[in-house]
Protein backbone atom coordinates (compact mmCIF):
# COMPACT_ATOMS: atom_id res chain seq x y z
CA UNK A 1 0.00 0.00 0.00
CA UNK A 2 1.62 3.05 -0.91
CA UNK A 3 2.25 5.89 2.30
CA UNK A 4 1.34 8.53 -0.05
CA UNK A 5 -2.04 10.56 0.36
CA UNK A 6 -2.80 13.56 -2.10
CA UNK A 7 -5.33 14.72 0.28
CA UNK A 8 -2.17 15.20 2.77
CA UNK A 9 -0.53 16.70 0.45
CA UNK A 10 -2.24 19.22 -0.62
CA UNK A 11 -2.95 20.57 2.96
CA UNK A 12 1.22 20.90 3.32
CA UNK A 13 2.85 23.67 3.08
CA UNK A 14 4.64 24.95 -0.41
CA UNK A 15 8.22 24.26 0.84
CA UNK A 16 6.72 20.77 2.12
CA UNK A 17 5.77 19.99 -1.30
CA UNK A 18 8.13 20.65 -2.99
CA UNK A 19 10.53 18.28 -0.77
CA UNK A 20 7.69 15.86 -1.10
CA UNK A 21 7.56 16.14 -4.79
CA UNK A 22 11.15 15.30 -4.99
CA UNK A 23 10.98 12.06 -2.35
CA UNK A 24 8.59 11.23 -5.42
CA UNK A 25 10.55 11.29 -8.40
CA UNK A 26 13.59 9.99 -6.04
CA UNK A 27 11.48 6.57 -5.84
CA UNK A 28 9.91 6.66 -9.06
CA UNK A 29 6.32 7.04 -7.88
CA UNK A 30 4.92 7.47 -11.16
CA UNK A 31 1.53 6.39 -10.11
CA UNK A 32 0.96 8.49 -6.96
CA UNK A 33 1.90 11.33 -9.41
CA UNK A 34 -0.42 10.89 -11.52
CA UNK A 35 -3.27 10.51 -9.23
CA UNK A 36 -2.02 14.16 -7.54
CA UNK A 37 -2.20 15.26 -10.85
CA UNK A 38 -5.83 14.51 -11.25
CA UNK A 39 -6.81 15.62 -7.86
CA UNK A 40 -4.75 19.37 -7.90
CA UNK A 41 -7.05 22.43 -8.65
CA UNK A 42 -4.25 24.69 -8.75
CA UNK A 43 -2.62 25.11 -12.12
CA UNK A 44 0.72 25.84 -10.53
CA UNK A 45 0.79 22.89 -8.83
CA UNK A 46 -0.12 20.92 -12.01
CA UNK A 47 2.79 21.97 -13.65
CA UNK A 48 5.03 21.24 -11.30
CA UNK A 49 3.61 17.74 -11.11
CA UNK A 50 3.89 17.45 -15.06
CA UNK A 51 7.37 18.74 -14.29
CA UNK A 52 8.04 15.68 -12.04
CA UNK A 53 6.22 13.40 -14.18
CA UNK A 54 8.65 14.98 -17.01
CA UNK A 55 11.99 13.98 -14.90
CA UNK A 56 10.54 10.85 -14.74
CA UNK A 57 9.99 9.95 -18.22
CA UNK A 58 13.53 11.35 -18.65
CA UNK A 59 14.92 8.63 -16.67
CA UNK A 60 13.86 6.04 -18.56
CA UNK A 61 10.79 5.37 -16.96
CA UNK A 62 7.86 4.63 -18.36
CA UNK A 63 4.55 6.83 -17.64
CA UNK A 64 1.57 6.82 -19.59
CA UNK A 65 -1.67 9.23 -18.10
CA UNK A 66 -4.52 6.59 -18.60
CA UNK A 67 -7.50 8.07 -20.71
CA UNK A 68 -4.59 11.01 -21.92
CA UNK A 69 -6.68 12.37 -25.38
CA UNK A 70 -4.19 13.61 -27.73
CA UNK A 71 -6.10 16.44 -29.76
CA UNK A 72 -4.82 18.70 -32.15
CA UNK A 73 -6.28 22.24 -32.51
CA UNK A 74 -5.77 25.14 -34.94
CA UNK A 75 -4.01 27.93 -33.60
CA UNK A 76 -6.26 30.47 -32.80
CA UNK A 77 -5.38 34.44 -34.65
CA UNK A 78 -5.18 36.68 -31.95
CA UNK A 79 -7.32 40.08 -33.02
CA UNK A 80 -5.47 43.35 -32.28
CA UNK A 81 -6.78 45.57 -29.91
CA UNK A 82 -9.25 48.18 -31.34
CA UNK A 83 -11.15 51.37 -29.83
CA UNK A 84 -13.75 54.08 -29.95
CA UNK A 85 -14.93 57.43 -28.60
CA UNK A 86 -18.10 59.35 -29.34
CA UNK A 87 -17.83 63.02 -29.30
CA UNK A 88 -18.02 64.89 -26.14
CA UNK A 89 -21.37 66.33 -25.43
CA UNK A 90 -22.07 69.89 -23.75
CA UNK A 91 -22.08 68.53 -20.18
CA UNK A 92 -18.73 66.60 -21.08
CA UNK A 93 -19.88 63.24 -21.12
CA UNK A 94 -19.48 60.33 -24.27
CA UNK A 95 -19.16 56.67 -24.50
CA UNK A 96 -15.69 54.75 -24.71
CA UNK A 97 -15.30 51.62 -26.27
CA UNK A 98 -12.10 49.30 -26.02
CA UNK A 99 -12.08 45.80 -27.38
CA UNK A 100 -9.45 43.41 -26.23
CA UNK A 101 -8.77 39.50 -26.31
CA UNK A 102 -7.65 38.49 -22.96
CA UNK A 103 -7.95 35.44 -24.45
CA UNK A 104 -11.97 35.61 -25.07
CA UNK A 105 -12.97 38.59 -27.12
CA UNK A 106 -14.77 41.38 -24.62
CA UNK A 107 -15.97 44.93 -26.04
CA UNK A 108 -15.56 47.15 -23.05
CA UNK A 109 -18.22 50.20 -22.52
CA UNK A 110 -17.92 53.10 -20.56
CA UNK A 111 -19.86 56.00 -20.06
CA UNK A 112 -17.06 58.74 -19.28
CA UNK A 113 -17.24 62.34 -17.73
CA UNK A 114 -14.70 65.19 -17.46
CA UNK A 115 -16.27 66.61 -14.54
CA UNK A 116 -18.19 63.86 -13.22
CA UNK A 117 -15.64 60.39 -13.79
CA UNK A 118 -16.71 57.50 -14.72
CA UNK A 119 -20.23 56.87 -14.55
CA UNK A 120 -21.31 53.66 -15.92
CA UNK A 121 -18.75 50.37 -17.12
CA UNK A 122 -20.08 47.33 -18.69
CA UNK A 123 -18.24 43.97 -20.32
CA UNK A 124 -19.61 42.31 -23.60
CA UNK A 125 -18.79 38.98 -24.88
CA UNK A 126 -18.52 39.88 -28.89
CA UNK A 127 -16.44 39.52 -32.37
CA UNK A 128 -14.72 42.12 -33.89
CA UNK A 129 -16.91 42.21 -36.71
CA UNK A 130 -20.13 42.34 -34.29
CA UNK A 131 -17.55 45.46 -32.88
CA UNK A 132 -17.49 46.56 -36.31
CA UNK A 133 -20.99 46.86 -37.04
CA UNK A 134 -21.93 48.48 -33.32
CA UNK A 135 -19.89 50.95 -34.95
CA UNK A 136 -21.43 51.62 -38.36
CA UNK A 137 -25.06 51.66 -36.54
CA UNK A 138 -24.24 54.49 -34.29
CA UNK A 139 -22.54 56.35 -37.23
CA UNK A 140 -25.76 56.23 -39.08
CA UNK A 141 -28.04 57.76 -36.43
CA UNK A 142 -28.22 61.68 -36.82
CA UNK A 143 -26.30 63.91 -34.88
CA UNK A 144 -23.75 60.89 -33.90
CA UNK A 145 -19.83 60.34 -33.97
CA UNK A 146 -18.47 57.37 -33.64
CA UNK A 147 -14.73 57.91 -34.10
CA UNK A 148 -12.08 55.01 -34.04
CA UNK A 149 -8.67 55.85 -31.92
CA UNK A 150 -5.91 54.08 -30.80
CA UNK A 151 -6.52 51.83 -27.88
CA UNK A 152 -4.53 53.56 -24.86
CA UNK A 153 -6.61 56.97 -25.80
CA UNK A 154 -9.64 54.97 -24.47
CA UNK A 155 -7.62 53.58 -21.87
CA UNK A 156 -6.45 57.13 -21.16
CA UNK A 157 -10.25 58.45 -21.02
CA UNK A 158 -11.59 55.55 -18.64
CA UNK A 159 -8.13 56.17 -16.24
CA UNK A 160 -8.54 59.59 -16.15
CA UNK A 161 -12.35 59.40 -15.46
CA UNK A 162 -11.19 56.95 -12.79
CA UNK A 163 -9.54 59.95 -11.10
CA UNK A 164 -12.09 62.06 -11.06
CA UNK A 165 -14.02 59.48 -9.77
CA UNK A 166 -11.74 58.80 -6.73
CA UNK A 167 -10.94 63.15 -6.23
CA UNK A 168 -14.93 63.08 -5.90
CA UNK A 169 -15.69 60.32 -3.96
CA UNK A 170 -17.63 58.51 -6.09
CA UNK A 171 -18.61 55.14 -6.01
CA UNK A 172 -16.83 52.87 -8.66
CA UNK A 173 -19.13 50.79 -10.85
CA UNK A 174 -18.80 47.32 -10.09
CA UNK A 175 -17.80 45.90 -13.45
CA UNK A 176 -15.08 47.93 -13.35
CA UNK A 177 -13.76 46.40 -10.44
CA UNK A 178 -13.94 43.24 -11.30
CA UNK A 179 -12.69 43.50 -15.07
CA UNK A 180 -10.13 46.35 -14.52
CA UNK A 181 -7.44 44.10 -14.47
CA UNK A 182 -8.31 43.31 -18.08
CA UNK A 183 -7.87 46.59 -19.64
CA UNK A 184 -4.03 46.51 -20.41
CA UNK A 185 -1.63 48.65 -18.55
CA UNK A 186 -2.49 51.84 -17.63
CA UNK A 187 -1.56 54.76 -19.32
CA UNK A 188 0.91 57.56 -18.46
CA UNK A 189 -1.44 60.42 -17.82
CA UNK A 190 0.69 62.91 -17.55
CA UNK A 191 1.69 63.19 -21.26
CA UNK A 192 0.64 65.52 -23.09
CA UNK A 193 -3.03 65.25 -25.18
CA UNK A 194 -2.82 63.27 -28.53
CA UNK A 195 -4.40 66.38 -30.21
CA UNK A 196 -0.93 68.78 -29.64
CA UNK A 197 1.35 66.32 -31.54
CA UNK A 198 -1.00 66.94 -34.24
CA UNK A 199 -1.81 70.56 -34.00
CA UNK A 200 0.95 72.76 -32.46
CA UNK A 201 -0.87 75.35 -30.19
CA UNK A 202 1.14 78.03 -30.75
CA UNK A 203 0.63 78.59 -34.47
CA UNK A 204 -3.04 78.22 -33.95
CA UNK A 205 -3.16 80.99 -31.12
CA UNK A 206 -1.04 83.18 -33.57
CA UNK A 207 -4.30 83.05 -36.14
CA UNK A 208 -6.47 84.91 -34.46
CA UNK A 209 -9.03 84.79 -36.84
CA UNK A 210 -10.13 81.31 -36.42
CA UNK A 211 -11.58 82.12 -32.75
CA UNK A 212 -14.11 84.57 -34.45
CA UNK A 213 -15.70 81.11 -36.46
CA UNK A 214 -16.07 79.41 -33.45
CA UNK A 215 -19.83 79.62 -34.00
CA UNK A 216 -19.14 77.50 -37.33
CA UNK A 217 -18.60 74.45 -34.64
CA UNK A 218 -22.69 74.52 -33.94
CA UNK A 219 -23.50 72.87 -37.35
CA UNK A 220 -21.19 70.09 -36.76
CA UNK A 221 -22.72 66.99 -35.66
CA UNK A 222 -19.49 66.39 -32.82
CA UNK A 223 -21.43 69.60 -31.49
CA UNK A 224 -25.44 68.67 -31.97
CA UNK A 225 -25.70 67.90 -27.86
CA UNK A 226 -23.93 71.10 -26.79
CA UNK A 227 -26.09 73.18 -24.57
CA UNK A 228 -25.56 75.28 -21.82
CA UNK A 229 -27.61 74.04 -18.63
CA UNK A 230 -31.18 74.21 -18.08
CA UNK A 231 -31.02 76.83 -15.19
CA UNK A 232 -28.71 79.22 -17.36
CA UNK A 233 -31.14 79.08 -20.28
CA UNK A 234 -34.07 79.65 -17.71
CA UNK A 235 -31.98 83.17 -16.44
CA UNK A 236 -31.82 84.19 -20.09
CA UNK A 237 -35.18 83.24 -21.40
CA UNK A 238 -36.52 85.52 -17.98
CA UNK A 239 -34.39 87.91 -19.19
CA UNK A 240 -35.29 88.34 -22.51
CA UNK A 241 -38.58 88.22 -21.65
CA UNK A 242 -38.31 91.36 -19.20
CA UNK A 243 -36.44 93.34 -22.59
CA UNK A 244 -39.24 92.45 -24.82
CA UNK A 245 -41.61 93.92 -22.29
CA UNK A 246 -39.93 96.89 -21.69
CA UNK A 247 -42.24 100.04 -21.81
CA UNK A 248 -39.33 101.72 -23.20
CA UNK A 249 -39.84 102.70 -27.02
CA UNK A 250 -36.99 102.27 -29.63
CA UNK A 251 -36.29 101.41 -32.53
CA UNK A 252 -36.78 97.67 -34.15
CA UNK A 253 -33.03 97.85 -34.70
CA UNK A 254 -31.94 99.34 -31.09
CA UNK A 255 -34.04 96.31 -29.57
CA UNK A 256 -32.70 93.48 -31.62
CA UNK A 257 -29.44 94.53 -30.36
CA UNK A 258 -30.59 95.24 -26.66
CA UNK A 259 -32.03 91.20 -26.55
CA UNK A 260 -28.03 90.18 -28.76
CA UNK A 261 -26.55 92.06 -25.67
CA UNK A 262 -28.78 89.88 -23.09
CA UNK A 263 -27.95 86.50 -24.98
CA UNK A 264 -24.18 87.71 -24.77
CA UNK A 265 -24.12 88.35 -21.02
CA UNK A 266 -26.05 85.38 -20.21
CA UNK A 267 -23.58 83.33 -22.53
CA UNK A 268 -21.16 84.71 -20.20
CA UNK A 269 -22.28 83.77 -17.18
CA UNK A 270 -23.48 80.38 -18.16
CA UNK A 271 -19.78 79.78 -19.04
CA UNK A 272 -18.55 80.64 -15.54
CA UNK A 273 -21.36 77.80 -14.42
CA UNK A 274 -19.11 75.12 -14.88
CA UNK A 275 -15.96 77.12 -15.43
CA UNK A 276 -13.56 78.16 -18.43
CA UNK A 277 -11.03 75.44 -17.73
CA UNK A 278 -14.53 72.78 -18.23
CA UNK A 279 -15.12 74.16 -21.55
CA UNK A 280 -11.51 74.00 -22.35
CA UNK A 281 -11.46 70.64 -21.91
CA UNK A 282 -14.24 69.78 -23.64
CA UNK A 283 -13.28 71.50 -26.50
CA UNK A 284 -10.25 70.33 -26.75
CA UNK A 285 -11.54 66.80 -26.97
CA UNK A 286 -13.80 67.74 -29.92
CA UNK A 287 -10.80 68.93 -31.67
CA UNK A 288 -9.04 65.94 -31.55
CA UNK A 289 -12.59 63.67 -32.96
CA UNK A 290 -12.62 66.63 -35.62
CA UNK A 291 -8.91 66.46 -36.86
CA UNK A 292 -9.79 62.46 -36.58
CA UNK A 293 -12.69 63.03 -38.99
CA UNK A 294 -10.28 64.75 -41.61
CA UNK A 295 -12.01 68.14 -40.20
CA UNK A 296 -8.58 70.01 -39.88
CA UNK A 297 -9.95 73.56 -40.14
CA UNK A 298 -13.11 72.66 -37.88
CA UNK A 299 -10.22 71.39 -35.22
CA UNK A 300 -7.93 73.96 -35.34
CA UNK A 301 -10.82 76.15 -35.03
CA UNK A 302 -12.08 74.42 -31.84
CA UNK A 303 -8.65 74.52 -30.53
CA UNK A 304 -8.68 77.79 -30.93
CA UNK A 305 -11.74 78.74 -29.14
CA UNK A 306 -10.21 76.64 -26.61
CA UNK A 307 -7.40 78.89 -25.83
CA UNK A 308 -8.90 81.93 -25.81
CA UNK A 309 -10.63 80.15 -22.88
CA UNK A 310 -7.58 81.23 -21.14
CA UNK A 311 -7.93 84.63 -21.14
CA UNK A 312 -10.67 86.12 -18.94
CA UNK A 313 -12.36 88.89 -20.66
CA UNK A 314 -12.65 86.57 -23.95
CA UNK A 315 -15.92 85.26 -24.90
CA UNK A 316 -15.74 83.28 -28.47
CA UNK A 317 -18.62 83.74 -30.42
CA UNK A 318 -19.51 79.50 -30.23
CA UNK A 319 -21.26 80.56 -26.31
CA UNK A 320 -23.48 83.37 -27.54
CA UNK A 321 -24.34 81.45 -30.31
CA UNK A 322 -24.93 78.11 -27.74
CA UNK A 323 -27.46 80.22 -26.04
CA UNK A 324 -28.93 81.08 -28.69
CA UNK A 325 -29.61 77.51 -29.68
CA UNK A 326 -32.14 76.44 -27.72
CA UNK A 327 -34.61 79.90 -28.49
CA UNK A 328 -34.38 79.22 -32.26
CA UNK A 329 -35.15 75.75 -32.11
CA UNK A 330 -38.36 76.58 -30.03
CA UNK A 331 -38.99 79.83 -32.53
CA UNK A 332 -38.91 76.64 -35.28
CA UNK A 333 -41.18 74.49 -34.24
CA UNK A 334 -43.64 77.45 -33.65
CA UNK A 335 -43.02 78.02 -37.12
CA UNK A 336 -43.51 74.43 -38.44
CA UNK A 337 -46.83 74.34 -40.08
CA UNK A 338 -48.95 71.12 -39.20
CA UNK A 339 -48.80 67.77 -40.65
CA UNK A 340 -51.66 66.73 -43.07
CA UNK A 341 -53.34 64.37 -40.90
CA UNK A 342 -53.87 61.83 -44.13
CA UNK A 343 -50.66 62.11 -44.16
CA UNK A 344 -48.26 58.40 -44.24
CA UNK A 345 -45.04 58.34 -42.68
CA UNK A 346 -42.76 56.03 -43.94
CA UNK A 347 -40.10 55.07 -41.63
Amino acid sequence: MSDFSPPDFLQLAPEEQKAELERLVAQGRAEDLLKLKRLARDQALKREVSRALHRLRSKGLKVAEPGEARTFTLPVTKEPEQAAVSAVDGSGGRLVWLYRQIPESVLFQGITSLSQGLSRFQAYSVSAKRFDRILRTINQEPNTVAIRVEPDFARRLIYQALETSRRRGVKLPEDFLEFQDRLGLAPDLSRPHPLFGLIAPAAVAGRGGLVYESSRLLSHRAFAAWFFDEDSIRKCALRLEEAELSPLAMPERQKRERLEQVMIEAAGEALQVEGREAWKARLIENAYVLHLLGEKELAEIALAAALALDHPESLPPLFPAMMRRPFRRAEDQEQKPDQPKDRIIIP
